[in-house]
């Protein structure tokens, strides 16, 4: 890949990719380093992207895999998690106590409300970037949905 697009698909996309690992690994640091070895890979990748929307979901896989193997290691327990949300910024202005109740979610639900809601994916899109049924997708979206409204409502 040269310099040129190497840039402009960084800028392009870096907001979207940090939003998404930081709801996975939930750590700021891990996310800047998750980030890092995802756009060193695309820069290094001698793939053919049709678009700029197959980068952006090429991205998204290596950074989803690359997030899910830093649970792998021994220090994962050893990290803090992000308790203050302020650098999570957002052009949809979420509301704070919404964020932090989608936050507080199981990974698998957490992942899908992202992907869908605050990305715009569909159920077939999350489905095939999550290398998941759709009927699978359609589950957690709607069991997520339901934690969500039961911890808000009662509040």
């Amino acid at each position: 890949m040269n310099q040129r697009d190497f840039e402009k698909y960084y800028n392009m996309f870096f907001d979207d990719l940090f939003r998404y690992v930081l709801t996975i690994v939930k750590n700021e640091e891990d996310t800047k380093d998750i980030l890092q070895e995802t756009f060193i890979k695309l820069f290094k990748s001698n793939d053919v992207f049709a678009s700029d929307q197959h980068v952006k979901s090429w991205l998204l896989k290596v950074s989803r895999n690359a997030s899910t193997n830093i649970f792998r290691h021994w220090y994962t327990n050893k990290r803090i998690e992000v308790t203050d949300f302020s650098s999570f910024q957002s052009d949809l202005n979420d509301d704070h106590k919404v964020l932090q109740e989608v936050f507080d979610l199981p990974l698998k639900y957490r992942q899908v409300i992202y992907l869908h809601y605050y990305e715009g994916y569909s159920i077939k899109e999350v489905s095939n970037l999550l290398n998941k049924n759709e009927s699978t997708i359609k589950t957690q979206l709607s069991r997520a949905r339901e934690r969500l409204k039961g911890v808000l409502n009662n509040e």
